[in-house]
């Protein structure tokens, strides 16, 4: 019997990397810095696509300096 494939089309963003993204709401302009092959493009098209869910909340969840 053939083994059974998982779905190939499942993306993993761990919660370390989904509390990253967050901020971007937030900002005029975001750059994601990681060598070829790391996910970039998966992982913002994964929060754009939440976004659009309503999946994310949409208050700032990280901590601001004030100066």
């Amino acid at each position: 019997m053939p083994k059974r494939k998982g779905n190939l089309n499942t993306v993993y963003i761990s919660e370390r990397l989904q509390e990253s993204l967050r901020p971007i709401s937030d900002c005029a302009m975001t750059t994601v810095v990681a060598p070829m092959g790391y996910g970039k493009t998966t992982a913002v098209n994964w929060y754009l696509s939440q976004r659009l869910k309503g999946g994310l909340a949409a208050h700032n969840t990280h901590k601001r300096l004030l100066g």
